[in-house]
């Protein structure tokens, strides 16, 4: 849960108080965990809200470029892609990378972090050994993050509705 908490905030301090009041808002709702899942998808659902409550109080995204681990990092990584793109100013690179990293931010992690591998130029048996799942898996979860990828940008970069027409 920390690893998780640090790669989401790129604080370890705030990382381990996210963990801490995940832990406490635990013991304090024990009696509501029915079973229907394991307690360590019951607990990272918790972290997941404290951890997205942290970011609506301080106003603040998710930052990749300060994720602890280089594997994960995306910063120098969409750099030259964006600077010889046909992007017209600073302003649109800085709001598409803001975007980014909060549609990465809301996408599960089971399909966030092979995408953000991938980026960084992994190759996909190395991502499907550290994921500790089949090529095949990899590739669907790949598919679905990009599907996910792609629709969190056209509405919160590119301000295209779901129901616009001139998509079809």
């Amino acid at each position: 849960m920390y690893r998780f908490a640090v790669a989401r905030t790129g604080d370890t301090h705030q990382a381990e108080d996210l963990v801490q009041e995940t832990l406490l808002a635990a013991i304090r709702a024990h009696s509501d965990f029915d079973g229907r899942s394991s307690i360590r998808t019951w607990l990272v659902g918790i972290l997941r809200r404290k951890i997205a409550d942290h970011f609506r109080k301080t106003g603040r995204s998710l930052n990749i470029t300060e994720r602890p681990n280089p594997g994960n990092d995306l910063s120098g990584l969409l750099a030259p892609q964006l600077a010889t793109s046909d992007f017209r100013s600073a302003a649109e690179r800085t709001e598409f990378r803001e975007a980014l990293r909060n549609c990465l931010a809301l996408m599960p992690e089971n399909l966030a972090e092979p995408l953000i591998r991938r980026l960084a130029g992994d190759s996909l048996d190395d991502i499907a050994v550290a994921q500790e799942i089949t090529k095949n898996n990899l590739t669907v979860r790949l598919f679905r993050a990009r599907l996910s990828l792609r629709k969190c940008l056209e509405t919160a970069w590119m301000g295209i509705s779901p129901t616009d027409e001139s998509r079809k």
